[in-house]
């Protein structure tokens, strides 16, 4: 007997779905299928909990796999029927599907952290104070909108890695004027790393020359800041967490970081340099 035409398409689409979205994240050209769940999810559950679904919408997959292609033939005999006209026409409309799938994913997630609005708020808010008072400002700030990711589950899906990173959502972010300060607090955890990103961005649309900087031999990263010609330390939960700011060259010196053996900083146009020696070490 003829297999029924809606059989098949399904079987096809459940064969190249899985495909299709391995290939795009292989290749680094989208990931948000696979966090788009994950995020929306875990900023209502959290991320163990949210993590615990994918497991588990990843075995009905697997199940559902099962039911189509094995309930009747073996996968040889699935793949044999693919040299027909007719399959072949759906495994087109079923590629077709996926790359639709992809694209409009990334762009009704981005079109959500588009609306995000706490930063620009936040610089609304703090329009005509001067920079010390802006710091101190920015550890409520950070607090209040960014969990530490730190030993928590979220930090294996520390989503901005994955997006900032992808062909598609990154040229969707920059069309879109998303940046990835917007991403991490939309996404609303995150490790030093991801804060200092935030921090930086503050400090940028505070009109301030602001950079980014990490330890050599620590994992741990954190903001600067121009201050009256020189570069302040801006890390209100490790390193300036008793003070409001503090000179660069004052590091080195710090007992609490005699682990490491240098520090590279990064500026916001993309440069890495090793500037141990203005640190002290």
């Amino acid at each position: 007997m003829e297999e029924k035409p809606k059989s098949s398409a399904i079987k096809i689409i459940l064969l190249l779905l899985p495909i299709i979205f391995s290939i795009f994240s292989f290749f680094g050209i989208s990931f948000l299928p696979f966090m788009f769940i994950h995020l929306h999810v875990g900023n209502v559950i959290g991320p163990v909990s949210s993590i615990i679904l994918l497991f588990g919408l990843f075995i009905a997959y697997l199940l559902l796999f099962r039911y189509f292609y094995f309930r009747h033939m073996t996968m040889k005999k699935a793949l044999i029927k693919l040299k027909n006209r007719r399959i072949q026409k759906l495994v087109f409309m079923s590629v077709i599907m996926c790359l639709l799938l992809v694209i409009s994913l990334s762009y009704v997630f981005l079109v959500q952290i588009q609306q995000v609005d706490e930063i620009d708020d936040f610089i609304t808010e703090n329009a005509g104070v001067d920079l010390p008072s802006f710091v101190e400002n920015i550890d409520a700030f950070y607090r209040q909108n960014i969990k530490i990711s730190y030993n928590n589950m979220g930090a294996l899906l520390e989503i901005d890695n994955y997006v900032w990173n992808g062909i598609i959502d990154y040229q969707f972010m920059k069309i879109m004027g998303i940046t990835r300060a917007d991403l991490i607090v939309y996404q609303g955890w995150g490790s030093c790393g991801q804060i200092a990103i935030v921090i930086e961005e503050l400090l940028h649309k505070f009109g301030s020359e602001s950079r980014r900087a990490k330890f050599i031999g620590i994992d741990h990263e954190w903001a600067e800041v121009n201050y009256n010609g020189k570069w302040q330390i801006v890390d209100p939960g490790y390193i300036t967490q008793e003070q409001t700011l503090m000179d660069i060259g004052d590091l080195g010196s710090d007992l609490r970081f005699s682990g490491a053996s240098g520090v590279t900083v990064r500026f916001r146009n993309g440069t890495i340099f090793d500037m141990s020696v203005n640190y002290g070490y």
